[in-house]
């Protein structure tokens, strides 16, 4: 059988003939079925001033479960990864605020005897010597539509050290699917809770033990939705 998926323009650069594809139908919510692009067709259509193109993709219908006429909602793999680290993108996007981050520089100060260090205002919420992606923004999923899921820039994560303080960690970003966001760096290890969110004022002032929602890092496994 054959599916005739609709792509917008800005994402139709990255389909190509032999790209892996992944779809639901509606009669089958929950399941994923496989196939492959046969062809990117030439002629054009515009939809409510929205450009799009025909990719027909092929699929091995051996169950007989897939009819004519079944509205299929399509995904054209671009990029995988196996056994990667995987942060949520909330991480990326979470910087400490003014106070927190002065209480750092505080701390650094202390840490070489008291010796001046110069510390410029902090840009887009980081640490002033930790230049991360340009406005403070990690690879998000506009990043993953425009270049295909595949991004690479110097982002900072935050974490709770042993001690429970406030920790940055470099990490470079790779792909990312809108949701997860593949990481690598010297430092970064599976299970780190990083943090993805401050709590509101209210609750961090009510007694919880700490006023920082957290996620762990952990790895992806063989390639299913996104990765």
């Amino acid at each position: 059988m054959e599916i005739l998926a609709k792509v917008d323009e800005s994402d139709i650069g990255e389909i190509h003939e032999g790209q892996d594809v992944r779809f639901n139908v509606q009669p089958y919510p929950s399941e994923k079925f496989m196939g492959k692009v046969r062809q990117v067709r030439l002629q054009s259509a515009t939809v409510e001033n929205v450009v799009n193109y025909t990719a027909v993709v092929t699929v091995n219908n051996e169950s007989g479960r897939l009819l004519p006429g079944m509205t299929a909602t399509v995904d054209f793999i671009t990029g995988s990864a196996d056994s990667a680290l995987i942060v949520q993108n909330s991480a990326l996007r979470f910087r400490p605020s003014t106070e927190q981050l002065e209480a750092l520089r505080a701390k650094a100060t202390s840490a070489k005897g008291g010796e001046a260090q110069r510390a410029d205002s902090p840009r887009g919420g980081q640490v002033a010597q930790a230049s991360g992606a340009q406005g403070g923004a990690p690879a998000s999923a506009d990043g993953a539509r425009s270049n295909g899921g595949r991004t690479s820039a110097t982002s900072t994560l935050w974490y709770l050290n042993t001690a429970g303080e406030l920790t940055p960690l470099r990490v470079t970003t790779g792909l990312t699917n809108g949701q997860m966001t593949v990481v690598t760096g010297p430092n970064a290890k599976e299970g780190m809770q990083i943090i993805i969110a401050a709590a509101s004022g209210s609750a961090a002032t009510s007694g919880a033990s700490s006023p920082f929602q957290s996620n762990t890092t952990q790895r992806s496994g063989p390639p299913g939705p996104g990765f």
